[in-house]
This record gives C-alpha cells, sequence and structure tokens, in this order.
C-alpha cells in the first residue's frame, strides 16, 4: 500500500471521526436534556450536523485530489446521498429502537457504522468523481474495471 493511499484512507477517516464527534455529541446532548423524547428527535439533528461537517471537510482534505464537477455538482450529490443516507440512519434507528427495543446508543453506532461504509462508496465513486451520472459511476464496481479499488481519496494506488 503507498504512501499517498495510506494518507488518503487516513484523511476520509480523520474527517469521518470529526464528523461522527459533532453527531454524537448533538445526539447526546438532546438525549440528556429530553430522556423522554423520541429517539428520532436527537437523531435528526445530529445527523444533519454531522452531514454539513462532512461535506464540507470531506470536500476540503479527503477528495481533494478527485477531478470532480465543480462545488454545485458536488453539493447536489452530496445532498442526494445525505437524504438517503439520512433515511437509513433514522430507519436503523427506529427499527432497532421502537420495534426491537434496542439501545439507542448501540442503535446509533450500527445506523452509523452501516451509513460510513455506503457513504465512502458513494463519495469515492460518485459525489467527488468526474463520472456524468450514477449509472456510470456504478460501472466502477463491476471487478475488472477501474474504480473504487484502483484509488483511495483520488490518488491513484
Amino acid at each position: 500500500m503507498s504512501q499517498k493511499t495510506v494518507g488518503s484512507a487516513f484523511a476520509y477517516i480523520a474527517v469521518a471521526v470529526v464528523a461522527a464527534l459533532s453527531d454524537w455529541l448533538l445526539f447526546t446532548l438532546i438525549s440528556w436534556i429530553q430522556p423522554h423524547w423520541d429517539v428520532l428527535l436527537a437523531q435528526a439533528p445530529a445527523r444533519l450536523t454531522g452531514g454539513l461537517v462532512a461535506f464540507l471537510l470531506h470536500r476540503a482534505w479527503s477528495f481533494r485530489g478527485q477531478q470532480g464537477r465543480g462545488v454545485s455538482t458536488e453539493a447536489s450529490r452530496f445532498l442526494g446521498l445525505y437524504i438517503f443516507s439520512f433515511c437509513v440512519s433514522l430507519g436503523t434507528v427506529f427499527v432497532l429502537v421502537d420495534l426491537f427495543d434496542l439501545n439507542r446508543y448501540w442503535s446509533k453506532g450500527f445506523a452509523d457504522a452501516l451509513c460510513f461504509v455506503v457513504n465512502f462508496i458513494v463519495m469515492k465513486i460518485y459525489v467527488f468523481s468526474d463520472a456524468r451520472s450514477l449509472a456510470q459511476a456504478a460501472e466502477g464496481l463491476r471487478p475488472g474495471k477501474p474504480g473504487l479499488t484502483d484509488s483511495v481519496g483520488g490518488q491513484k494506488t
């Protein structure tokens, strides 16, 4: 693994940690202040805060080396991904906490881990790439095609 790959992977993980901390801090604060509120009233603003932090830092640091399609295209793609990820996160927390009566913090951790993986893949192949469409970006996931496995954080491996 090259130094560039390690550095790019570190950048993605470091930004994810900062975004997750902002998310978890707000989630914990709301849960602490209003423990009887529905879990989604803590999860929604926390995810939105983490998402804003993630977009700004990923664009500036994690994926700065990729040839994207400009900030407005990247922002609209990120928003689409974020809406999808937001729904997956809220749905996962709802199912685990409200239907299965699992601990809210473990449930949030599971939802966050699921979104972490999905978000990385979509940001890498689509949001911060020069792909013209999601279909074109998805071609990079097929075996034998250049794509996700050929570079991390915009740097060729």
